[in-house]
């Protein structure tokens, strides 16, 4: 019993000591911002009150804080930023706290995060404090009411065509803004244009102003810029409006022109990019394989095929503001050249030629052991000429490898001579007083081989001599004779 009276006394000793921590345990603070000047320039500082109130029961310690680097912050007093806020058990305390800009930031409203936190408890509470920077110049809306969209211009332009930038502008002020500038151009240089204008007393205005490229002006991106000036400053911000010049490109028939002459067509036709890109442009003309093989073509063209007709054709890529010429040349003197020169040869064979001809052909008639052993040979001689022909006389040659038979056909014509020539073997030899115009003759022996011949076999030509009537000498001579077994 006097056990549990003491351990019961010492959970109501622990729950006192608890109750009397739990309010610094769980002890709080608050913050109160109160802005004093927030619009400023660049070089100045803006000013906040700030109010601390320590709800714990004991004496705490506040640190300040700013963690963007872009931003410069000051107190007053100093030590209330730089060593923090010391407050005491349920009080409360002001400072004032400066911030600057470091340098390089925008125009316009900023939220800079501001930390407090409690050395005690480790409590970290974040508020925003809100700061405008102000440009050094006068500021638009400083003197015109806030439009949807103060410049209007196309942001596709096709420079073929006048576009126009509008400027929309309401006069905020009860007084005359009497000379307001409007400066308009572009941050490549392509156009820009100066107007003057004035507003009356809360006048509303849309100031046309129009504009022109050049056809060929290449395609790009570029940036407009107006500015707005009055009495001599330049009102910020510079309005930009990203713009495209657009590419486009025509291809046109510049000139045409045809010249002829004797047997020779020669035509050109120019063809001329009046666009601000490079253009691609396949040309077409009809042409006959008959005509194609006659004529040539600046730049080589190439042949296609559509519904089942032939066309030449062409790929032409030509730059902006640039031609290309396309020349195209018939020309048939070199078949009128090649027809002369082929009826000059036809006459000059037909002229030359000889007047009686001789052919030699041979046929196998006896084989032995597969291969030849026997040979009839022909010599088909013929006057394809007008004119007669006298003492006639025609040689032919056995080879050392074959044996003359010496039995002729009846109703050919006997030679009138038959001897041996040292290495050349048997020469047969015809004579023939006159041969007739147009006439023809058949001469004709056999021969036997002293071997088997296998393969190819040649037999030498025929030599034929004859006289015309005024005893001019020819000599003409036959073809070789080949047998293949």
């Amino acid at each position: 019993m006097l056990f549990m009276t003491k351990r019961g006394a010492f959970f109501v000793l622990l729950s006192f000591f608890l109750a009397l921590l739990a309010p610094a345990v769980h002890a709080d603070f608050s913050i109160d911002i109160t802005p004093v000047q927030t619009d400023v320039s660049p070089i100045d500082e803006g000013i906040f009150k700030v109010s601390l109130q320590n709800k714990a029961s004991v004496a705490d310690t506040f640190i300040l804080s700013v963690s963007d680097v872009s931003w410069t912050v000051l107190s007053e007093p100093l030590s209330d930023y730089f060593s923090g806020m010391i407050v005491g058990a349920y009080g409360s305390k002001d400072t004032l706290l400066k911030i600057s800009s470091s340098g390089g930031l925008p125009y316009g409203t900023h939220r800079i995060p501001f930390n407090v936190k409690s050395s005690k408890t480790g409590i970290l509470k974040t508020e925003l404090l809100t700061l405008n920077l102000l440009p050094p110049t006068p500021v638009i809306r400083d003197y015109l009411a806030a439009v949807s969209k103060i410049v209007d211009m196309p942001s596709k332009i096709d420079p073929r065509e006048k576009f126009d930038v509008k400027i929309n502008m309401i006069n905020r002020n009860p007084r005359n803004l009497s000379d307001i500038i409007i400066k308009i151009r572009t941050k490549n240089g392509l156009f820009s244009k100066e107007v003057r204008t004035s507003l009356e007393p809360l006048e509303r205005k849309l100031v046309n102003v129009e504009f022109g490229l050049e056809d060929i002006t290449a395609p790009q991106e570029d940036l407009l810029l107006v500015s707005l000036i009055f009495e001599g400053r330049v009102l910020q911000p510079e309005i930009e409006e990203i713009f495209e010049i657009i590419g486009y490109s025509e291809v046109i028939e510049q000139e045409s022109s045809t010249k002829k002459s004797f047997l020779k067509t020669v035509a050109e036709t120019t063809y001329f990019n009046n666009g601000n890109i490079k253009a691609m442009k396949t040309i077409e003309t009809k042409r006959s394989f008959l005509k194609n093989l006659f004529t040539k073509t600046w730049p080589e063209s190439f042949i296609i095929k559509k519904d089942g007709e032939q066309f030449s054709a062409w790929q032409l890529s030509i730059e902006p503001n640039s031609s290309v010429t396309v020349r195209t040349q018939e020309n048939y003197r070199g078949l009128l050249a090649f027809s002369v020169l082929a009826v000059l040869a036809i006459a000059a064979y037909f002229r030359f030629r000889s007047p009686v001809m001789i052919k030699k052909e041979a046929a196998v008639i006896g084989l032995r052991e597969g291969g030849i052993s026997e040979l009839r040979v022909l010599l088909h001689v013929k006057n394809r000429s007008r004119k007669s022909f006298e003492k006639v006389t025609i040689i032919e040659r056995v080879p050392k490898i074959a044996d003359l038979e010496k039995s002729f056909d009846a109703g050919t014509l006997h030679p009138t001579k038959i001897f041996q020539h040292g290495n050349q073997g048997t020469v047969i030899k015809w004579e023939m007083d006159f041969i007739d115009k147009y006439e023809e003759r058949m001469l004709s022996y056999k021969i036997k081989s002293k071997l088997s011949i296998l393969g190819a076999f040649n037999l030498p030509q025929v030599i034929m001599r004859f006289h015309d009537s005024k005893g001019k000498k020819f000599i003409t001579k036959s073809n070789r004779a080949r047998i293949n077994i």
